[in-house]
C-alpha cells in the first residue's frame, strides 16, 4: 500500500487482511493496533466476524460506542459491513 504508514492504514489492512484470509498479515496488523477508540473497535469488529463472541469483544465494542460520536459508530459499521461482503 502507498503512502505513509498511519493508525488508519494499519486498520484497513486489518480488515483486508481478515477479509483475503491472510492470517500471517492478520495478526502482524493486531500487533501494530494501539489503544485508540478507533483501533479496539476495529479489533472488535474483527472479533465479531471471526465468530469469537466473548464477552471482551463484547464489552470492548459496546463500552466506547457509548462515548464516540454518532458518525465514529457509523464508520465502524460501515467496516464491518465491506468486510462481510
Amino acid at each position: 500500500m502507498q503512502g505513509p504508514q498511519c493508525p488508519l492504514q494499519t486498520r484497513i489492512l486489518f480488515h483486508c487482511a481478515h477479509k483475503t484470509g491472510q492470517e500471517e498479515k492478520l495478526m502482524e496488523c493486531h500487533q501494530q493496533l494501539g489503544d485508540s477508540l478507533e483501533d479496539q473497535l476495529s479489533l472488535a469488529s474483527i472479533h465479531y466476524l471471526r465468530g469469537h463472541y466473548q464477552v471482551h469483544a463484547f464489552t470492548v465494542h459496546h463500552k466506547p460506542a457509548h462515548k464516540c460520536k454518532l458518525s465514529l459508530c457509523l464508520c465502524v459499521h460501515v467496516l464491518t459491513a465491506i468486510a462481510m461482503t
